[in-house]
């Protein structure tokens, strides 16, 4: 059973958890259910707990905190090392009394030890109107989503919504349950984040086996490494740009002791996982190894060093961002470097527009003004007719004489025209003497 009230603001990307979880790669911001997961730290205050460790194993298993005075919580350092920022903080009920629930919150984060605690988020969890909530029974997983918890389960949410500072640590104080008693039972935490770092999934039954066996187990796949030097190697883990690598395997031990797993990367033995005893082979554990991984593609090969082996369900790269991310914001170039960008050479080119040609008229006064239209297209005038039709005849002679000038009208037509222009041409004859010489 969910509280819908809890998320009035939907979380945005679903990634899974325990559960035959699908293998993802995702670069510098990677949504998980939980920033804080097994394998954190979990350190109470203000109560006793031999059981702390139960608010983050991702199992419906109760977790007891007896008050003992003053401010009662739990501070939460991820196993990944790698800063975070949260979205919500959800709570999964017990099977004990509804009385024994938080119902109020306080939510604090710091990117170190030594730094103060900065305010996140604080209020009622929506469960606090409802008095008697369905209750979990003990020793089911719980398959939440950075989206959404558990839907097969009763939990409660409170939606942390535009949050972005990221931190390394969490600091969770419960300020008031359900009832005045001296107890503390819930089942699980989760803070629905992002981790601000490449995370890569790889499921074992997907990569080489050499002597164990794929199996199944209550909707978890995973490879049985049986006896000593079994191994399951993961060919394809991607280093991102090399450097610094946290590595995260999720595996089960059914046994009594201690089933150590070696751990080689290229070829290189790094490290080993303890392989501590997980109650049954339905529980699921993580052990997590610092180590360094080169740049690019790089073969990590885990190792049964033991004469009975484990059940391998995953392994989880956490691969810093580059740049390290930082709580504050991004690194900028300085003022002074940004000052050639600032001044665009963009303006020198319009200063003078009109230097362009266009093909267009423009609205611009020419250089060389003219009060009325050149009629020819030339300055010297043409040597032969013009061929353009005028709709009435010019008035104004020419002021050059043409080769071939048109005779003035006669009675008769010319037979045979000049061969070469008389200034002076001969007048028609005329029934009358001209009284003026020609000029």
């Amino acid at each position: 059973t969910s509280y819908p009230t809890s998320q009035p603001t939907p979380l945005l990307t679903t990634q899974p958890t325990t559960a035959e979880p699908t293998s993802t790669a995702v670069n510098v911001i990677s949504p998980v259910a939980s920033v804080v997961g097994k394998s954190s730290t979990i350190t109470p205050f203000g109560c006793d707990s031999t059981n702390s460790f139960k608010a983050i194993d991702e199992n419906t298993n109760p977790m007891t905190c007896t008050k003992t005075g003053g401010p009662l919580g739990f501070v939460l350092s991820p196993f990944h090392k790698q800063l975070s920022n949260v979205h919500g903080i959800r709570v999964y009920s017990s099977k004990h009394y509804p009385s024994l629930d938080p119902v109020t919150y306080v939510l604090e984060g710091r990117v170190n030890a030594g730094s103060p605690w900065q305010l996140i988020s604080q209020g009622d969890f929506p469960w606090i109107a409802d008095s008697n909530p369905p209750r979990n029974p003990s020793r089911n997983f719980m398959y939440s989503t950075y989206e959404s918890g558990d839907s097969s389960r009763t939990f409660t949410e409170a939606v942390i919504p535009d949050h972005d500072g990221a931190y390394l640590e969490y600091k969770v104080t419960v300020t008031t349950r359900k009832s005045s008693e001296s107890l503390l039972k819930f089942a699980e935490i989760e803070l629905p984040g992002d981790v601000l770092a490449r995370v890569t999934t790889y499921q074992a039954e997907d990569q080489t086996v050499a002597g164990g066996v794929i199996g199944s187990l209550y909707g978890v796949s995973y490879v049985n490494m049986g006896g000593a030097y079994t191994y399951v190697e993961f060919p394809n883990v991607d280093g991102g740009s090399g450097g610094d690598c946290v590595l995260s395997v999720n595996y089960s031990n059914g046994g009594s002791g201690d089933r150590p797993l070696e751990v080689s990367v290229n070829g290189n033995v790094v490290g080993t996982f303890a392989g501590l005893p997980t109650n049954s082979a339905a529980d699921w554990n993580n052990e997590v190894l610092e180590t360094t991984c080169a740049p690019g593609i790089n073969s990590i090969r885990i190792t049964n060093i033991s004469g009975s082996g484990q059940n391998v369900n995953k392994l989880v790269v956490y691969k810093p961002s580059s740049p390290p991310p930082s709580p504050g914001p991004a690194p900028t170039a300085k003022p002074t470097e940004q000052l050639p960008t600032l001044k665009p050479t963009s303006p020198p080119t319009t200063a003078e527009p009109t230097l362009l040609p266009t093909p267009g008229p423009t609205s611009l006064t020419s250089k060389q003004p003219s009060n009325e239209p050149t009629p020819l297209p030339t300055s010297l005038p043409s040597k032969s007719p013009t061929l353009v039709p005028t709709s009435e005849p010019t008035h104004v002679p020419s002021k050059s004489p043409s080769k071939n000038p048109t005779p003035l009208p006669t009675s008769e037509p010319t037979h045979e025209p000049s061969k070469s222009p008389s200034m002076n041409p001969t007048p028609l004859p005329t029934s009358e003497p001209t009284h003026e010489p020609s000029k």
